[in-house]
């Protein structure tokens, strides 16, 4: 069982570090498409078409939704995990209470994440989308703040469960 609650919590750690990755490189490939324009004629005639504002615009768009998407689904998904995680924690009798405990510190981190942060950047996020920048709207200190803490509690979440994963790894068979 300390395997399989091994595997889940390297699941979880890379899965964490795979949708930070993911996010960040949706939006660096809105503008790496709109420099190789100049490349692929088809595409410069397009954009063209569209204005290169507007074009990022839309790319930009399409990149905050499929982030959306991720961290929606992620989220939910990692509460998958921890049930997995617990269940061999448990049923398993790893004793561990430090192990026990952080995993549970976890699971806290992701509910605080999925329950109020996660809903709270979409919906603020999709009333900026095309919101004029100048001045900042409103919202956007608040979406920025939240986005902030939503990152902190990751690398918090990211932090406890290399403790859990080391201690399990050194604790006896």
């Amino acid at each position: 069982m300390k395997t399989l609650v091994a595997a889940v919590l390297g699941a979880w750690l890379f899965g964490s570090l795979a949708i930070a990755i993911v996010a960040t490189q949706n939006f660096r490939a809105v503008d790496r498409v709109l420099r190789s324009a100049s490349e692929r004629p088809e595409l410069a005639e397009r954009l063209k078409r569209v204005g290169a504002a507007d074009a990022r615009l839309l790319l930009r768009y399409l990149a905050s939704e499929m982030n959306r998407f991720y961290f929606r689904a992620w989220g939910w998904g990692q509460l998958l995990l921890a049930l997995v995680a617990l269940a061999g924690l448990w049923g398993g009798g790893i004793r561990d209470r430090v192990v026990q405990g952080s995993v549970l510190l976890m699971v806290a981190l992701v509910l605080i994440a999925v329950l109020h942060l996660t809903p709270e950047v979409v919906a603020i996020g999709r009333r900026l989308d095309f919101a004029p920048r100048d001045p900042p709207p409103p919202d956007f200190a608040r979406f920025w703040r939240l986005h902030m803490a939503y990152t902190l509690l990751d690398f918090a979440k990211l932090g406890v469960g290399v403790v859990a994963l080391l201690r399990l790894a050194r604790s006896p068979s």
